[in-house]
């Protein structure tokens, strides 16, 4: 059983494990990245249209 093991830890196996387990951490990362990317454009976008339309408003108003 021990040699079993011992095949799988090291060699071409284990190698591709480990690459395989590395992008799967790296597209986990970017695409979280990209979560916060977009929630973070939304939620400004929201706020600046808001902070935008208010001067307006009240210049209008003291016209």
């Amino acid at each position: 059983m021990m040699m079993i093991m011992r095949k799988f830890q090291s060699g071409p196996f284990a190698e591709r494990a480990r690459r395989s387990a590395r992008g799967i951490a790296v597209a986990m990362l970017l695409t979280l990245a990209a979560l916060v990317f977009v929630v973070s454009a939304i939620h400004d976008s929201g706020s600046k249209t808001a902070s935008i339309s208010s001067p307006e408003r009240s210049a209008s108003r003291s016209n």
